[in-house]
């Protein structure tokens, strides 16, 4: 049947709706109607008994497992008298026949017997018979019985490549399992002559230069292996053991091959199975000598390296070494080989010093006994470079990577596989340098030798065409990554497998991509499918090597990383079941091996000192932090951070770039937090790490965390300090760096231009803003499409309707409804209808954003106090105190920051109240920023407002002229803070008589804007309509009329005929013309501003009112 025909049968005859596992039980049954028919019979039937209401598909599995599928089919014999005998006695007895009649039948099913389900090939087959029967020479009579045999399926495949055609074979399920249980009948003898001709028959096939084929007899080897070891290794009575052992040891070169084949195909345990018996088998046979030992030591120690068991592979490498020393003296060449091994193992658990030790002392022996020019020192310079190369310490790693070069090309010729490998190492420096010419040379070099001496298809290809993915990723060249992603891919896909643990390296490399293009939802199914991968080969509790990623983490990512880490540290490890989801793959060939490194959390008592500083544990809670600060746990961010921190200084110094990392890590955190001192100090720490070891022109001193520039870093930092003049500085140092380094349409450029663009933004120089905020949305349409959530933060940035609309299209596109960053864009439209008096929508749009905010964020995130706030202002311009005050008091609880309540309470004449929020609010202020912070600037500002209002006119300006003292030292004289200050003083100065103070401060605070702002501006009005007002006051009414009509001509341009504020201008101009005698100029401007007002009536009820009373 079809799967889909087969999985609809079992839903209707079972009664249990169509789900993922009833394809695992069609499949498992061949798709075979009558063995469809009897499971979902059995199924039925036993749901529908009172004991066992709950059993489903998965309960069925099991029985499978257990071998009780004969059980399973007798209910369906019971009640259908066309199936009075059930599948498996039919069987059952077709086999028994074949076996009985025929010898090569015998040989065959005994052979499937020890075998995986999976087609086999017919060659596999054919060596088995030779090795346990040597009188059958005939093969092509093996090949007719087999085609004439019912019981067997066969499948040819021919394709062009040669490697992967040859005729294949395999049986039913229900077939499988008899053949299985007859082997349980079989004499022990016979068993062990079975298992001793499988070993024989696929260590025939180590040769092949197919990794396509290897990979189809790997789950017959891991089968296998399971047998072996019930038979061997677990069986408690060691006669058993010991004869086993004898029919193998006529043969050790078999399970030393099939241990080598199952590690190359990542069947990790079924080598560590062969390679023990392989042991076993030395041992007992007291033949070899101790040598024959050592050799199987190393394989034990790299498979338990492979494990994450570091331990074990330790006591294996040091008793091959030992012996070496003994046997051979403390200078040969295997004494090195030892050494290298044990200097992998510390390199790997981050113990640097141990490892260095152990790669030199290598390195002298390869040079004392095979000279300066010997391959094996080449090798042993490979090592070395690593080494400084994880150590940041690049120009030492450049100089072993090239001494290799030099002596493979001498030794070995252009065109050797190993010089590729020499190509990629260099490449793989230069990248990370961001000399990314020289790294595509390289690169490019190594994938010419790899096509020309292995072919197209070779999974050495793959690797290099993933360096390549990975380079034009980081250049932004997305359709370029894609295309060597997929074509490495391919060729994994082709001969590892879908289920081999480098295909789980492509599919993180596509789902990063797709992540940097904002296409989450293929990134979401990328990162499954490598996780699904990881977890089936090495199990929950492994970890890949891999880089950090400067993905973004999303909220599904953040999520399940939340429930996997809870799980996982539960038991006491981090793998990679979280890791995974965090991470990038380093595509660095030569390490496609999975370095599998175990580390733990809460380290138990006895555990070796060495590991309880391992550096994975510090790559471990460098990503514990980075998702608990995504969650806004800044506590556990923190604890996290610093024990990566501290892990990282006592075991790479206090040089070393990945200190650098810590460093930024809680810079951005502790400017997170306000605590400016602090970030100021770590961010600072970590630029002078990178100039020092990267030099004053690399990427990643314009690009630490998250490739935001250090410099970008500490200019953010200094903007939020006021510290305008250094923050443009160090935004300029990083654009210059990434402009000479990077290609000018950069998607890292953009970044720079828009942290300029924001700088200007504050200023008040929106020109300069508008223009660095447009390169930077022209860079992100051009890299990343029209579509992408960095082209909608850009949009927002430019700060008009339509771009704001424009960016939350997208984000509802790209992200969904209910993300959090759409709530920004809901919150700018509020902000900017807000400002237009158009209230309705404005409350429409923050209660969208609060929505959101309470629902994906909780009601204690302070995102949802910006909210509250952005109501609490909406509500308390329109007078609606009480609303207002709801929504400042649960701000307030959020965030304890008590500054708008107070504004409230003065606005509502509660001054006891609105003073005492005011001053909690300057000492928290003065206490955590310092008397200088343009913080500081703003609670002075409303304390001078609250006492203005009160008619405490020398303490309104006191606090008025220390906030406007603060702001031109932080912020410069041309600071639209300043302008502020200029007019909250030019007011107080006005109402005091002081008329020509006041008309300073107005004039300058208007020279300001018309110096930073556009000309129509319509905060350029409200100065034009303070300087009105002045010079009304004075009688000056020809300039009090000016002004008055150049605030009206600027508001109906920006603001419409129907705004409150262009009412407000022409109720300005009405008592200009009233004074002045003109009563019909004075009555059309009272009409206007009434129709205005009734059209606003909702909420301007008090100014119609006026109005009415005016008329």
């Amino acid at each position: 049947m079809q799967p889909n025909d087969a999985c609809s049968l079992l839903s209707i005859l079972s009664d249990i709706p169509i789900n993922d596992i009833e394809k695992e039980v069609a499949k498992v049954l061949d798709y075979q109607p009558l063995a469809l028919a009897a499971a979902a019979t059995y199924v039925r039937q036993v749901r529908q008994s009172k004991v066992s209401s709950k059993f489903g598909w998965s309960d069925y599995l099991k029985k499978l497992e257990e071998g009780k599928r004969s059980a399973t089919e007798t209910i369906l014999a019971e009640i259908n008298l066309s199936y009075p005998n059930s599948m498996t006695k039919v069987i059952t007895l077709a086999v028994e026949k074949a076996m009985a009649d025929d010898i090569i039948f015998h040989h065959i099913f005994n052979f499937l017997s020890v075998c995986a389900l999976q087609p086999i090939l017919q060659e596999a087959v054919i060596e088995f018979i030779r090795a346990v029967d040597e009188d059958f020479e005939d093969e092509d009579m093996i090949r007719m019985k087999m085609n004439q045999c019912s019981l067997l399926l066969i499948e040819e495949k021919e394709e062009v490549e040669e490697e992967v055609s040859g005729v294949y074979i395999r049986v039913h399920g229900v077939v499988h399992g008899v053949i299985k249980s007859a082997m349980k009948d079989c004499t022990k003898d016979e068993v062990y002559e079975v298992v001793y001709g499988a070993v024989m028959a696929f260590s025939k096939f180590e040769k092949l230069a197919s990794i396509n084929v290897g990979t189809k007899i790997a789950p017959h080897l891991k089968m296998l292996s399971l047998k072996l070891e019930h038979m061997v290794i677990r069986r408690e009575k060691p006669e058993f053991s010991e004869k086993a052992l004898k029919y193998l040891s006529s043969y050790p070169g078999g399970l030393c091959t099939l241990g080598d084949m199952c590690r190359d195909h990542s069947e990790f345990g079924a080598a560590l199975v062969y390679y023990e018996l392989l042991l076993k088998m030395i041992e007992s046979s007291h033949e070899g000598g101790d040598l024959k030992k050592t050799a199987c030591y190393h394989k034990l120690g790299n498979i338990h390296s492979d494990l994450c068991e570091t331990d074990q592979a330790k006591d294996y490498y040091k008793r091959a070494l030992e012996i070496h020393l003994k046997q051979q003296g403390p200078n040969h060449v295997h004494v090195a080989s030892s050494y290298n091994n044990l200097g992998n193992l510390h390199s790997d658990l981050g113990e640097t010093d141990q490892a260095k030790d152990c790669y030199k002392r290598a390195l002298e022996i390869h040079l004392e006994k095979q000279g300066p020019n010997h391959v094996h020192v080449a090798d042993s310079y490979d090592n070395l470079g690593n080494l400084h190369s994880d150590l940041g310490e690049t120009d030492q790693a450049k100089d072993y990577y090239k001494r290799a070069l030099e002596i493979r090309l001498k030794k070995l010729g252009p065109d050797h596989v190993d010089v590729a490998a020499s190509y990629n190492n260099l490449g793989n420096l230069y990248s990370d340098l961001g000399e990314t010419p020289e790294a595509k040379d390289y690169y490019k070099r190594a994938l010419e030798i790899q096509l020309k001496q292995q072919g197209p298809n070779h999974v050495h290809v793959a690797d290099c065409y993933d360096n390549l993915g990975n380079l034009h990723s980081d250049l932004c060249e997305t359709d370029q990554a894609k295309d060597y992603y997929k074509r490495a891919l391919e060729i994994r896909l082709k001969k590892l497998g879908p289920d081999h643990v480098d295909f789980a390296v492509s599919y993180n490399s596509l789902g990063s991509l797709h992540s940097d293009l904002g296409q989450r939802d293929q990134a979401k199914d990328y990162y499954k499918r490598a996780l699904e991968i990881r977890l089936k080969k090495l199990g929950p509790d492994h970890e890949i090597q891999m880089e950090p990623s400067n993905v973004e983490v999303d909220e599904w990512e953040i999520e399940v990383s939340r429930v996997l880490l809870q799980e996982v540290i539960g038991r006491g490890a981090f793998g990679a079941v979280w890791r995974a989801l965090l991470s990038s793959p380093n595509g660095r060939p030569g390490n496609r091996t999975v370095a599998a490194k175990c580390f733990t959390h809460n380290v138990p008592d006895g555990f070796p000192a060495s590991r309880k500083h391992s550096m994975t544990n510090a790559a471990c809670y460098h990503q514990l932090g980075i998702i608990h600060e995504k969650l806004d746990e800044t506590d556990q961010a923190k604890d996290y951070y610093n024990r990566a921190l501290e892990i990282r200084l006592k075991k790479l110094g206090p040089d070393h770039v990945h200190v650098a990392d810590s460093y930024n890590n809680l810079g951005s955190l502790h400017s997170a937090l306000s605590e400016t001192d602090h970030a100021k100090d770590y961010h600072k720490r970590a630029l002078e790490i990178l100039l020092n070891k990267l030099g004053p022109d690399h990427v990643d001193v314009a690009s630490s965390y998250n490739n935001l520039a250090s410099y970008n870093n500490l200019g953010s930092l200094q903007s939020h300090l006021g510290e305008t003049d250094q923050a443009k500085d160090y935004h300029k140092r990083a654009l210059e760096i990434q402009l000479r380094n990077l290609e000018p349409d950069h998607v890292h450029v953009a970044v720079s231009y828009n942290n300029l663009g924001a700088l200007h933004s504050a200023l008040g120089k929106t020109d300069q803003a508008k223009d660095y905020y447009k390169r930077a949305l022209e860079i992100r349409l051009k890299k990343l499409g029209p579509d992408h959530v960095d082209v909608a933060a850009s949009y927002n940035n430019l700060e008009a309707k339509d771009f704001y609309k424009r960016a939350l299209e997208i984000r509802l596109k790209k992200v969904g409804p209910d993300h959090v960053d759409v709530t920004a864009s809901y919150n700018n439209l509020g902000s900017l209808h807000s400002d237009l008096g158009e209230t309705d929508q404005a409350t429409d749009y923050y209660k969208r954003a609060l929505k959101i905010q309470l629902k994906k964020l909780g009601p204690d995130h302070v995102h949802a106090a910006v909210s509250y706030n952005n109501l609490g202002g909406l509500h308390s311009a329109l007078g609606e105190t009480d609303r207002a005050k709801d929504y400042y008091k649960r701000a307030l609880e959020i965030r304890l920051k008590k500054n708008n309540p107070g504004s409230l309470h003065s606005h509502l004449g509660e001054t006891d109240q609105a003073n005492d929020y005011h001053k909690r609010a300057l000492e928290i202020r003065l206490k955590n920023l310092g008397p200088d912070h343009v913080d500081v600037a703003a609670s002075y500002n409303n304390l001078g407002r609250l006492h203005s209002a009160l008619g405490e006119t020398d303490r309104a300006k006191y606090y008025y002229k220390r906030a406007l003292e603060t702001r031109l030292k932080k912020l410069g004289p041309d600071h639209v803070d300043v302008v502020a200050s200029y007019n909250n003083l030019g007011s107080l100065q006005s109402h005091l008589g002081e008329t020509d103070q006041a008309k300073d401060y107005h004039k300058r605070a208007l020279e300001i804007q018309l110096r930073n702002l556009e000309p129509d501006h319509v905060h350029v009005a409200v100065s034009y309509n303070n300087l009105g007002a002045l010079h009304s006051a004075l009688g000056k009414t020809d300039q009090a009329k000016y002004y008055y009509k150049r605030a009206l001509e600027i508001r109906l341009k920006k603001l419409g005929p129907d705004h409150v504020h262009v009412a407000a201008s022409y109720n300005n101009l009405v008592s200009l013309y009233s004074e002045l005698g003109l009563t019909d100029q004075a009555k059309d401007y009272h009409k206007r501003a009434l129709e205005i007002q009734l059209k606003n009536l909702e909420h301007d009820y008090v100014n119609v009112s006026v109005s009415y009373n005016n008329l």
